[in-house]
């Protein structure tokens, strides 16, 4: 192996110190200026295992005497020889610890060596780990450089760590952390004036630009990056995905004439330089664009070149990619026999991929690539298999939520519906009961699977032109609404692959208006507060009547926005509502509900504990909070104030230990973050069958880990907690509950992902150990709520009715009892949703 001029200039350095420092120690073993003397023979020899030894008995040496100079040539001389044995992790913690050494004595040339020998073993990590796609493993190594650039003030390598950690965020799903740290890298870039480098931040920001659809700025910013590389040699590469992606904007924008002649550069690029990986990825988007075009014997041949390159180039993420349009492909022909296997493998390796990703970021994996297990569930449907439909249909509903109980259980089902027999669930069902699953009902033609004891079916529900034209002399009333109350909707997906037509999300609109019509008492005599409950039950419910007739008992696994639809208050033709005829529970997926089902608790657990009457100081401030992502909020910059007492709650709680004797009650300041800490951490929790807890609630959709329930916050209870019990704090609880009930504000609510529905309150306390949770889906009255749960647990105290059932009965009371007439109109009783086990 060929030493450079650079190492011969090292032992010339280190025969000059043998002779500059004469008060060397007597032993040659003590001698560090012999030792890395000795250790330069054997590198010069090629011996670097040799070399290494002796240069770490001198290492330490040079450093107790306090010779810097010395250090530097020894680190230096160590990272050096780890980097030819391809050790790179060693060589790099050589290296960094070489910097502040160099900066200490200002050696600025041995400073840029270790510099740029760091980068050149960063990127040889950085290609084991981001090249073949572990990401978790790239992250973990990025985030260590990241904290060492900045300490340092390298900015080039903290630019180089915000674009690489940006391209993992964007594989992740997780499109608006891949955007903040790409603008990063491109800020830098510009500052420091690397062409090269602000060319790729450019391009790389400019296709999120394309995800979130501003296609003209993406445009700009291709523009901007082709001014650069084109004064730039050997610069054809860069040239040509600058041309492929500004073919797929032009696309975007409808003007598939640029768009083709755009192509048509890229591809005599990439055929002049022979790579290929670009020849791979002209023919995809060939295929794209002729699939689009109606040119389908030219789209099926580009496809299939596009999937041999890949497989070619073990391109996990894009083949996965390159696979599931081919399978789109052959669905859009209804050849779904022929999409599946296609379809099938492009999960698998998503599912591979999804892997890599970190904690909740798996939640915008599956939501950046749901489209795949949409289109899968599809295809298994239409050939009436309905089995593998439901299997993958669980692989994409409530997946985290599904891993995490599994995480805290000692046994059971794990979060993988291969670990759900679905015939055996569907045995332990009564005669009277159905699972209702939906399944893309965002797309014009949606699904919903039917499975009972000895049944599977499913209907298709389409999104006919009326429902647009009912929507229509609407949409000006929810225009307004939005304004003053804003609105909840499911996730978008990337819409950088192929997909079915999308129901233009009708479905958002119709749900978002009929709830801001549910909240208003005062909308009880409104015409389009029924006539739009009759345009839901005869979308959603009418199609599937035969199918459920004669079952009294309905589980409801919902889909996207129908997450935050109150199903019971549904009118039929006849005005009837829903609840009037079906006992409703939900669950997020089969398979969190097999999960629940097989935790065991013992019998002679306490009946109830009671939180209630929380007293909030008119003085105090509100905290910032810190979340594991790292992330922080100020709650006052997110507009939250002061909360004001709820004295209902107080009586709510009083009046339930009259009902329930037995009932431990907790009021005023004692409702304290710190105390529900220690009753769990004590094993008290564990010990109650029933946790209430009537409390403010803090929903923040945008980030749903904020989420809190808003316990006393007085000087004496905020002296070591903040008084909001967040999501990651509720789901580190340990409970051992039948169920918890949230009888605050919008606790049902969240942030609707894709696949993994409402991420929210609800999910935690499931996590956390309950077997069931009772929210509400909108600011309650706090007079109405009172007397709601008051009739709640008479009937629990009753013995007649589990928790479900009791639910559902004080529903029905409100509706039907004259005592509470005052409280019949839905925004009242309907608000109030159970999720989990029915017993």
């Amino acid at each position: 192996m060929n030493i450079s001029h650079k190492h011969y200039r090292i032992l010339a350095i280190a025969i000059f110190l043998l002779f500059a420092f004469p008060a060397f120690s007597e032993s040659d073993a003590d001698n560090y200026g012999l030792l890395y003397s000795k250790g330069m023979n054997r590198f010069l020899l090629q011996k670097y295992d040799e070399a290494i030894v002796y240069w770490e008995q001198a290492l330490p040496l040079a450093i107790k005497e306090g010779n810097q100079y010395m250090v530097v040539f020894i680190l230096k001389a160590l990272g050096d020889s780890w980097l030819i044995l391809e050790n790179f992790q060693e060589a790099i913690g050589y290296f960094e610890k070489m910097v502040p050494y160099t900066r200490g004595i200002q050696l600025e040339y041995y400073d840029n060596q270790a510099i740029d020998s760091l980068f050149k073993a960063y990127h040889a990590v950085l290609k084991k780990y981001f090249y073949n796609e572990k990401y978790d493993m790239a992250m973990d190594y990025l985030e260590r450089l990241k904290d060492f650039f900045e300490e340092y003030k390298i900015e080039k390598g903290t630019a180089y760590i915000s674009f690489y950690m940006g391209m993992i965020y964007e594989v992740w799903g997780k499109l608006d952390y891949a955007l903040k740290y790409k603008k990063v890298a491109q800020d830098i870039a510009e500052k420091i004036k690397d062409p090269v480098f602000l060319s790729e931040c450019l391009i790389n920001t400019a296709v999120l630009y394309e995800y979130a659809g501003k296609y003209k700025t993406a445009l700009d910013n291709y523009g901007q990056a082709m001014a650069i590389v084109e004064k730039q040699e050997g610069s054809e590469i860069i040239i040509f995905n600058l041309k492929l992606n500004m073919a797929l904007t032009w696309f975007s924008l409808d003007d598939s004439e640029k768009a083709m002649a755009t192509l048509d550069e890229a591809k005599v690029i990439a055929e002049k330089s022979e790579n290929e990986e670009a020849i791979g990825l002209v023919h995809r988007n060939l295929a794209f664009f002729n699939h689009q075009s109606g040119k389908y014997e030219e789209a099926e041949s580009s496809y299939q070149a596009a999937i041999s390159m890949d497989r070619k180039l073990n391109k996990k993420n894009r083949l996965s990619t390159s696979l599931y349009n081919l399978g789109e492909f052959y669905s859009d022909w209804g050849e779904y026999r022929k999409s599946i296997p296609y379809l099938t493998e492009s999960l698998s390796l998503k599912e591979e991929l999804r892997k890599t990703a970190r904690d909740e970021l798996k939640r915008d994996y599956l939501a950046a690539q749901i489209h795949t297990y949409k289109s899968l569930v599809h295809s298994y449907l239409r050939v009436k298999d309905i089995s593998n439909a439901v299997k993958i249909k669980e692989l994409s509903s409530a997946r985290y939520l599904s891993e995490q109980i599994g995480e805290k259980m000692a046994s059971g089902v794990s979060g993988s519906s291969d670990g759900l027999n679905l015939d055996s669930l569907l045995s332990r069902l009564d005669d009277k009961t159905a699972v209702i699953m939906y399944a893309n009902m965002d797309w014009v033609e949606g699904s919903v699977i039917i499975l009972s004891k000895d049944k599977k079916d499913f209907v298709t529900v389409k999104t006919e032109k009326s429902l647009y034209e009912f929507m229509d002399k609407y949409r000006s009333r929810l225009r307004l609404l939005k304004r003053s109350k804003g609105g909840a909707s499911a996730r978008r997906p990337r819409p950088d692959e192929l997909a079915l037509p999308k129901a233009q999300n009708v479905m958002d609109e119709i749900i978002n208006l009929y709830r801001y019509l549910l909240v208003d008492p005062m909308a009880g005599s409104d015409p389009a507060l029924k006539e739009i409950s009759r345009k839901l039950y005869e979308h959603l419910i009418k199609p599937i009547e035969p199918y459920i007739k004669g079952r009294k008992k309905i589980v409801i696994i919902p889909d996207g926005p129908l997450a935050i639809l109150p199903f019971e208050s549904l009118m039929d033709e006849k005005g009837r509502y829903m609840i009037a005829g079906y006992d409703i529970r939900y669950i997020p997926s089969l398979t969190v509900d097999e999960q629940l089902h097989q935790r065991t608790y013992p019998d002679n657990r306490k009946q109830l504990l009671a939180f209630g009457g929380a007293e909030y100081d008119p003085e105090a401030v509100p905290p910032e909070i810190s979340l594991r992502s790292g992330s922080s909020y100020n709650l006052r910059d997110l507009g939250l104030g002061i909360w004001s007492a709820l004295p209902g709650t107080k009586e709510e709680v009083a009046a339930i230990k009259v009902i329930i004797p037995a009932s431990e009650v907790y009021t005023g300041e004692k409702v304290a973050e710190s105390l529900v800490k220690e009753l769990s951490q004590n094993n008290s929790l564990e010990k109650y069958r029933i946790l209430h807890f009537a409390t403010h609630g803090f929903v923040m959709p945008e980030v749903p880990e904020l989420s809190s329930l808003v316990l006393s916050q007085t000087d004496g209870s905020r002296k070591t907690e903040d008084g909001y019990l967040t999501m990651q704090e509720i789901s580190n609880l340990t409970l051992k509950s039948d169920i918890v009930v949230l009888s605050a504000c919008e606790t049902g609510l969240g942030k609707i992902y894709n696949g993994e529905g409402m991420v929210g309150l609800n999910q935690s306390f499931l996590i956390a150990g309950s077997n069931g949770v009772a929210v509400s889906l909108w600011q309650v009255s706090d007079e109405g709520t009172k007397e709601f749960m008051k009739c709640f647990y008479t009937h629990i105290a009753s013995g007649k009715f589990n928790y479900a059932e009791a639910l559902i009965k004080a529903k029905r009371d409100f509706i039907t009892d004259k005592k509470y007439a005052a409280f019949n109109h839905p925004f009242y009783w309907a608000p109030f949703v159970y999720y989990g086990r029915a017993d």
